[in-house]
C-alpha cells in the first residue's frame, strides 16, 4: 500500500480563504459563529488568512474591548486564541505580495463604484492570488458588499452571517 503524497493530500483538502469578518467570529460568539466553527471541524480542509488579517483580528479585539463587547480580562485571552490557533497549525497566514496592492488597486478601479474598500480590496486581491495557486473552494467573509464583489471575480462565497448559504 503506497501512501499519498503530502502535495497530493494537500490538494484533496477543501481550501477556505478567510476575511477577517468571518474569521473573527471563531474567536467571539455572534451571528454566524456556528458557520465557521462547522468549517473548522471539517476533516480534510485548510483555511487561509493573509497576514492584514493577522493585524485586522487584533484590531478587532481593541474594538470590541471599546464597545464593551468583551472585557479588559477578556481582550488578552481573544489575542492569545488567535495566535495559538495559528500555532497549532489550524490557521495559514500568507504574507502580503506587492503584487497583492497592484491588484487591488485593480480591484477598486473596477469595483470601487459598488462601495469596494481599499483594505477589503487587499484581501480579495490575495484570495484570488492563492485561487490561483491551487483552487479556493471558498472566500469566507460576513461583508455581503465584499462577498457580492468576490462573486463577480468568479470566487465562490460562503456568508457566514446569512442563514442561507
Amino acid at each position: 500500500m503506497r501512501k499519498r503524497s503530502t502535495r497530493n493530500a494537500d490538494l484533496a483538502k477543501k481550501r477556505y480563504f478567510f476575511d477577517t469578518s468571518a474569521i473573527a467570529k471563531l474567536f467571539h460568539v455572534e451571528k454566524g459563529t456556528p458557520q465557521v466553527i462547522s468549517i473548522f471541524r471539517q476533516p480534510e480542509r485548510q483555511i487561509i488568512i493573509s497576514r492584514l488579517t493577522l493585524v485586522e483580528l487584533f484590531s478587532v479585539a481593541a474594538m470590541k474591548f471599546r464597545t464593551g463587547e468583551i472585557s479588559k480580562e477578556a481582550r488578552p485571552s481573544y489575542v492569545r486564541q488567535v495566535l495559538v490557533t495559528i500555532a497549532l497549525g489550524e490557521i495559514l497566514v500568507i504574507a502580503s505580495r506587492g503584487e497583492d496592492f497592484d491588484q487591488a488597486a485593480g480591484l477598486i478601479t473596477n469595483h470601487g463604484h459598488l462601495g469596494l474598500r481599499t483594505l477589503d480590496a487587499i484581501q480579495l486581491a490575495a484570495a484570488l492570488w492563492q485561487n490561483t495557486q491551487a483552487r479556493l473552494d471558498y472566500f469566507v467573509c460576513a461583508d455581503q458588499r465584499l462577498a457580492s464583489i468576490a462573486r463577480l471575480v468568479q470566487l465562490r462565497t460562503i456568508e457566514p452571517s446569512d442563514s442561507n448559504s
